[in-house]
């Protein structure tokens, strides 16, 4: 029997990965920085597109393959925004794996695969039969390529995940899945890594944040947070540029404070939707984990708060949907 070979595409705001798989086992995989703030940038979606089939091309030609050997191509994530390859609406909430299967968006790319390529759809947690108005506009998320990461953590955590639990997933945005029974049953998202390189290199607090800290001094996380909390988001943001006229605090110390700021308000927002929230679990690195996990501390009891990292979830996500409904 001839080998199955699949190609996976996860991409995100600012890189893309691709994963070569064979009888749903990765032979192997590669990540580019490559994604949709490429195609927001220029307007133009070709950007992106082109630079996915280099990548398509570069992992066969490692792999002694051609295009004839892979027998279906898929994509997830911001492949199916505005600014992926395709944008094809979300599905609503709640949602199991395999409704993500059973409604996988077949497009066929005239230009650089021609080929068809089956997209793997976002999530929103408003019916497509309702009007988005003044009085609900609150309570409407989203997420394109969180769900899929959402169903690696589910396939591997499944004890974890059955009787309700919550995942935070810091990026370019943080977005907070509700799991519940196998299932995406609630999303909560927000602005985080995007709003924090916006900040650095648009405002005068520039020469006050470095993302390239390696630890964070915990004591003006708490301090940002207290502040955040009395004072709301404006002005604590200004009294880091209090901080750069007035003191010679270091770089460290006031990248902790905005963190504190930064982070401290997503946990304040998840505090009051969710305040009886068990199981919860943070996929990303262990220097933003750990941020997450001190705030989230506040609040809730440090034995039921987990941090594992992100690396390859979406492709766990994606595995488990293929090896089950394939």
């Amino acid at each position: 029997m001839a080998a199955n070979k699949l190609v996976y595409f996860d991409t995100g705001t600012t890189n893309s990965r691709i994963y070569l798989i064979e009888n749903n086992s990765l032979v192997d995989k590669a990540r580019e920085c490559i994604g949709s703030r490429d195609v927001a940038m220029t307007g133009d979606n070709k950007i992106l597109i082109s630079n996915l089939k280099k990548m398509y091309d570069k992992i066969l030609l490692q792999n002694k393959l051609v295009c004839g050997d892979i027998e279906e191509i898929y994509a997830s994530g911001m492949a199916t925004s505005p600014f992926g390859i395709k944008e094809v609406p979300h599905l609503t909430t709640p949602a199991s794996i395999r409704d993500l299967h059973e409604n996988l968006y077949l497009y066929f790319e005239p230009e650089f695969f021609k080929r068809e390529i089956k997209l793997i759809r976002g999530l929103k947690t408003i019916s497509d039969y309702k009007e988005i108005n003044n009085n609900n506009l609150p309570y409407v998320n989203n997420v394109r390529g969180e769900e899929i990461e959402s169903f690696g953590v589910i396939s591997d955590y499944r004890h974890l995940t059955e009787d309700g639990a919550y995942l935070f997933l810091p990026g370019s945005h943080t977005h907070i899945i509700e799991l519940k029974c196998g299932k995406i049953t609630d999303i909560l998202s927000t602005f985080s890594g995007e709003l924090f390189q916006a900040i650095k290199e648009s405002t005068i607090l520039a020469k006050s944040l470095n993302s390239d800290i390696k630890n964070f001094d915990l004591d003006m996380i708490d301090k940002g947070f207290e502040i955040l909390i009395n004072y709301g988001f404006n002005r604590s943001l200004y009294l880091i540029n209090t901080m750069q006229i007035f003191t010679n605090m270091s770089i460290r110390k006031k990248t902790s404070f905005f963190q504190g700021i930064l982070v401290g308000d997503i946990i304040r927002l998840f505090s009051q939707k969710w305040p009886d929230a068990k199981n919860i679990i943070i996929a990303g690195s262990s220097k933003f984990g750990s941020v997450y996990k001190h705030l989230l501390e506040t609040f809730y009891s440090d034995e039921k708060i987990l941090i594992l990292s992100k690396q390859d979830l979406a492709f766990r996500g994606f595995q488990d949907m293929i090896k089950k409904y394939r």
